[in-house]
């Protein structure tokens, strides 16, 4: 199962922000000039687990 303790040694920050940013815009009507992708099971956890992961370093405590 993706849990963020699983994925965050496998990305770097950018990979995973582009990462994260590709199931997005997939999953998003406006991100492929069609109609949204449904993302599977195992997506939707990456996407999940992703967010854990990049989440903290948006937030303005993680800057100092």
């Amino acid at each position: 199962m993706t849990t963020p303790q699983r994925i965050e040694p496998q990305h770097t920050l950018l990979t995973a922000v582009a990462r994260l940013d590709e199931l997005r815009t997939r999953e998003s009507p406006a991100g492929g000039g069609g109609d949204a992708e449904v993302l599977d099971r195992t997506q939707l956890l990456e996407q999940l687990a992703l967010s854990e992961v990049v989440v903290p370093w948006a937030s303005p405590s993680a800057s100092g």
